[in-house]
């Protein structure tokens, strides 16, 4: 899959947890969601965190198959942002009549989600090879030797550099 296709995938798949976060948060609150449904200023303001933290991130995909640390960073970073930003836009549109429990319980399972989620394509993408495909770099020059470092040193890539041929 292209870059471009796993932001589309990951941002759709993002807001159906954000939406099965709040169903489940009013769920567990006993509000019946037929009654009072779903699609409501709360719904508004943590779909529109999401998208707002996707745009602030959307840079970060290129880090895709980085190593698990980096990945773990980067996950934090967008969970404790996007946290902010519903908590900025609760407080703007006056989500009074929303209890903390609704609130901070679809934000709760969202992050479980997204956590769980994440770690597993994390898991899927970069840590599941337990072999590597044996690669030789050709051109025994700046760059070569970059590469050649690079592949020996970041063992999630899926390569194991041989060594280098001269052009």
């Amino acid at each position: 899959m292209k870059t471009r296709e796993y932001i589309l995938m990951f941002f759709i798949f993002d807001l159906l947890m954000v939406n099965a976060a709040i169903v489940l948060s009013l769920l567990l609150e006993g509000i019946d969601i037929f009654a009072k449904p779903p699609l409501n200023e709360l719904a508004v303001v943590l779909n529109v965190s999401c998208v707002v933290t996707y745009l602030i991130f959307i840079d970060d995909m290129q880090y895709l198959k980085s190593d698990f640390g980096t990945q773990l960073r980067l996950l934090m970073q967008r969970l404790v942002t996007f946290t902010a930003i519903a908590a900025v836009l609760a407080i703007g549109f006056g989500l009074e009549s929303y209890t903390r429990i609704q609130f901070l319980g679809s934000i709760f399972f969202f992050l479980s989600f997204k956590s769980f989620l994440s770690l597993f394509v994390v898991y899927k993408l970069a840590l599941r090879k337990k072999g590597r495909t044996p690669v030789v770099i050709v051109g025994d020059n700046k760059i070569g030797r970059e590469v050649f470092r690079y592949c020996k040193e970041n063992k999630f890539s899926g390569y194991r550099p041989l060594g280098i041929y001269p052009s």
